[in-house]
């Protein structure tokens, strides 16, 4: 097994929405927050930073506090991985989201679009979210603000 910390960013306008990328993977079609992970010498804040740019086009020195985190495993092919996934939240205005990352990346070959999501639209879908409670968390941290310590999640 791999194990591998991951950065994930929690961008949201002042209107209260989220943005999200849908992916497409060979047996799973969902919609996640931008981010990834962290590379050896980088902070976390380094490594979302990082990251947004590549996935999104979203150039920030800002990254806010942490808000939530989770420990999940998957597999890449023949790869197990246990990824420790940290969420910052990110606020920023709406914008023309675009990937940036290298080409021939996996992300690129998966990532199919962006939108931004309302709390409302997310809990009212049928589409697939990780994590899960996305919806939950966003109307939480609309309504209640940023919890006084990070929130461990299930999923």
């Amino acid at each position: 097994m791999i194990k591998r910390e991951s950065a994930r960013g929690v961008v949201v306008t002042p209107q209260g929405e989220l943005l999200l990328m849908r992916l497409c993977l060979p047996r799973l079609e969902l919609w996640i927050t931008p981010g990834g992970g962290i590379d050896a010498g980088e902070t976390p804040e380094a490594a979302l930073r990082r990251e947004l740019l590549e996935e999104t086009a979203l150039d920030t020195d800002v990254i806010g506090p942490q808000l939530w985190s989770r420990t999940i495993r998957f597999a890449v092919g023949d790869a197990v991985f246990e990824q420790r996934e940290s969420f910052y939240l990110v606020k920023t205005r709406r914008y023309k989201p675009r990937f940036m990352g290298m080409p021939g990346d996996k992300e690129a070959d998966w990532l199919r679009e962006f939108r931004w999501w309302g709390a409302r639209e997310i809990l009212d879908s049928s589409e697939i979210f990780a994590p899960r409670q996305i919806g939950e968390l966003l109307s939480d941290l609309l309504h209640h603000g940023i919890p006084a310590k990070p929130l461990e999640l299930l999923s």
